[in-house]
Order: structure tokens, then C-alpha cells, then sequence
């Protein structure tokens, strides 16, 4: 299987739990993985998250931040990147 230092993830929002789960596996110790669109245009943060997308991004974040096999930060700029670190 091969092993890669950097994934950068920008797809259907509803698809990157998926997408997170098939990478993880093929990175290398201390890789990077990029997560787009974090924030989803500030939806992420309203009380009642109305659409399908932002209810999946809110999850993914939460997921990232308590996930023990990587360590992430949110970084609030432009529409969010989540970045993680294999550990």
C-alpha cells in the first residue's frame, strides 16, 4: 500500500468522514492532512445547523478534535481549514 506525507481534502462535505477514514491508513507518522470549506460559510456555528453539509462538517470537526490518532487545529480563515497530524 503506498504511504504519503500530505492529503489535501476538498469534496462532497458529506464525504470527507469517508474520505478521512480510507486516507488515515496510507499516511505516514507526523502526515498531513488538509480538510477545505471547514467552516461552511459560518453554518457550522449556528445553533440549529439547517443543511446536509453543514451538519456533516460540524461532526467531522468535532470527530478531528477528539480523535486520538491525530492532532488538528481549526483555522478560521477564509471558509475553515481543519489541519491534522498523523500521530
Amino acid at each position: 500500500t503506498p504511504q504519503f506525507d500530505f492529503a489535501f481534502v476538498d469534496a462532497d462535505k458529506t464525504g470527507y468522514d469517508k474520505y478521512y477514514e480510507l486516507l488515515l491508513p496510507r499516511l505516514k507518522t507526523n502526515a498531513l492532512i488538509i480538510f477545505d470549506n471547514m467552516l461552511s460559510h459560518g453554518r457550522v456555528a449556528a445553533e440549529n445547523i439547517e443543511t446536509e453539509n453543514a451538519r456533516a462538517l460540524d461532526a467531522m470537526n468535532k470527530k478531528l478534535a477528539h480523535d486520538a490518532r491525530v492532532e488538528s487545529v481549526l483555522l478560521p480563515f477564509a471558509d475553515g481549514l481543519n489541519i491534522c497530524r498523523k500521530l
